[in-house]
């Protein structure tokens, strides 16, 4: 869906008289970043990912971001920069499934990829025990024509858990937690782990982990600065 963007004078005059509670994505203006570090199993920094607001925009009774990202390695040289959009459809918010991707898309760098994805789904105010529903995204990439990779990755078993207090360098943020799995597969292999979200109603994401099939973490992400 491409929403239609309204006149400055519109879009002021909504974001006085929006009601629907859209969480972070209304509490987010342009301009406005934050930024994630993202840690190994040691707990050794590898990488992080910027975010800036570049457009807020509404249509009917859906508010969206356009957001540009940055992903900076351990050194801080500039990675790659990618958009996403995100958006709050009817009290629910709704991610591109890129970032599941963030490492492959570095692997695959200078193929021709094409990617299929279906909207992550997260609710605005989500009750314990609440099952969301799965995910998916499709990537394949070639060479001269030639198919090279052909990949499917799949968020399931998505369910509110509890609720939790998280402190980050950013500050400490009331959370709700989400556990799921992610499984990737191809024509020759599968492989799968576990995952769980920690999300602010105001903030969004601020602390993420994956875990190995023994249940050791195998890498976290963490929100360490908000600029808004």
């Amino acid at each position: 869906m491409r929403p239609f963007i309204f006149s400055i004078c519109l879009l002021l005059a909504f974001q006085n008289s929006f009601s629907q509670d859209c969480g972070f994505i209304d509490e987010y203006n342009t301009g406005d970043s934050w930024t994630y570090t993202n840690f190994n199993k040691k707990g050794k920094k590898e990488s992080s990912v910027d975010y800036k607001v570049n457009d807020k925009r509404v249509s009917g009774d859906s508010l969206f971001l356009s957001v540009t990202t940055r992903l900076n390695d351990d050194k801080g040289a500039n990675d790659y920069i990618m958009s996403l959009e995100m958006a709050c459809v009817s009290g629910n918010l709704y991610f591109s499934m890129d970032k599941f991707l963030q490492g492959m898309m570095q692997q695959i760098e200078g193929m021709d990829v094409e990617i299929t994805s279906e909207n992550m789904e997260i609710p605005v105010n989500p009750e314990i025990g609440q099952i969301l529903p799965n995910a998916q995204t499709n990537l394949s990439s070639s060479i001269n024509g030639m198919a090279v990779m052909d990949m499917t990755i799949t968020v399931s078993e998505r369910k509110i858990v509890t609720k939790e207090s998280v402190t980050t360098e950013a500050g400490t943020f009331d959370c709700f937690v989400l556990e799921q799995t992610i499984t990737a597969k191809n024509k020759y292999t599968s492989s799968q782990t576990k995952s769980k979200e920690w999300y602010n109603a105001s903030y969004g994401m601020v602390k993420s982990e994956t875990y190995d099939n023994r249940g050791n973490i195998d890498g976290s992400t963490l929100l360490t600065n908000v600029d808004r």
